[in-house]
């Protein structure tokens, strides 16, 4: 009789420890990683997902906006520091995990020079933008290689649009010139 109970009690606990029923559904990994973590107002920044055994996403934009797709594209349009956060979901719904980034936006800066050639000028051309007043003082037939050629009106200028104002006494230019980050934009006035 006690071998008959020690079988069974065997039985019933072979039966117990052994049919441990697995998790059908493994736990999301949140990853992601972004062009660029240091950027311009409303330069675009792209966003890689690389989650693992997720189904779903929610992102948090660090500016009171949430988007659902897998790789969204994000841009601010006031400078700050903004957390980006992925939230992945399991196929279920039930399980989750969190990953965040931070993103600096500046607003940064870049050069305009603005020369002449072949122009028929009578002396020095006059050149304002945002109140600033720089003079091209010399004719440059063959162009300008730089931002920062002597005889050329100079600007360092927030990157953006910006109205100018140019005049040689005779001539006058009114128009606009795009400065982009830390880049050098020649323009020339015909």
């Amino acid at each position: 009789m006690k071998k008959h109970l020690f079988i069974i009690l065997s039985i019933i606990f072979t039966l117990i420890t052994g049919c441990k029923k697995e998790d059908p559904e493994p736990d999301p990994i949140a990853c992601f990683t972004l062009s660029s973590y240091d950027v311009d107002l409303n330069e675009k920044i792209y966003s890689t997902n690389c989650s693992s055994n997720a189904h779903s996403y929610l992102w948090e934009d660090g500016d009171g906006n949430k988007i659902t797709s897998k790789e969204p594209i994000f841009y601010y349009d006031e400078p700050g520091n903004y957390v980006i956060t992925l939230t992945a979901y399991s196929l279920s719904g039930n399980k989750q995990s969190v990953e965040n980034q931070t993103v600096k936006v500046e607003h940064k800066s870049g050069k305009v020079s603005f020369w002449q050639s072949g122009t028929p000028s009578y002396g020095i051309t006059e050149v304002t933008i945002n109140n600033i007043i720089r003079y091209i003082t010399s004719d440059h037939p063959n162009g300008i290689n730089n931002c920062d050629q002597e005889g050329c009106a100079n600007f360092t200028l927030l990157s953006g649009k910006h109205n100018f104002y140019a005049t040689d006494g005779n001539y006058t230019w009114k128009d606009s010139v795009t400065i982009i980050a830390d880049d050098c934009v020649k323009f020339q006035l015909n």
